[in-house]
C-alpha cells in the first residue's frame, strides 16, 4: 500500500469480495489474508483521504501467495472543495459544532 509519492499508507482497510475478510495495511504498508479459497475474487482497498482502488478477477491460486499492489491516489477537486482532515483522535467537543 503505497501513495504516488511512494511513501506507505497504514492503516488502509483491504477487503476481500470472496470471504468476509477485512485487514489493515500495517504501519509499512504491507497486508496479508490467509485462508483465502482458490479461484477469482475482488480486492478493494480502501483509506480516508484517498481514492478507493479495486482489482477485479484475482487469481487465488492454492497453496501460492498472489500479491496485488495498491498505489493510492489523492482525490483532484475543484476550489470548492471543502478540505479533508484527518486526526489521530476522533473525539468531538460538542460545543465547537455550528
Amino acid at each position: 500500500m503505497r501513495d504516488t509519492a511512494g511513501g506507505p499508507v497504514k492503516h488502509t482497510r483491504i477487503t476481500v469480495s470472496s470471504v468476509e475478510a477485512v485487514v489493515l495495511a500495517d504501519s509499512l504498508g504491507r497486508y496479508r489474508l490467509d485462508s483465502l479459497v482458490p479461484g477469482r475474487t475482488t480486492i478493494r482497498a480502501l483509506m480516508i483521504g484517498y481514492l478507493a482502488q479495486q482489482r477485479d478477477n484475482v487469481d487465488v491460486r492454492p497453496g501460492q501467495a498472489t500479491r496485488v499492489d495498491f498505489v493510492l491516489q489523492t482525490p483532484t477537486c475543484d476550489l470548492g472543495c471543502p478540505p479533508l482532515i484527518v486526526t489521530e483522535d476522533s473525539t468531538v467537543v460538542r460545543d465547537s459544532i455550528r
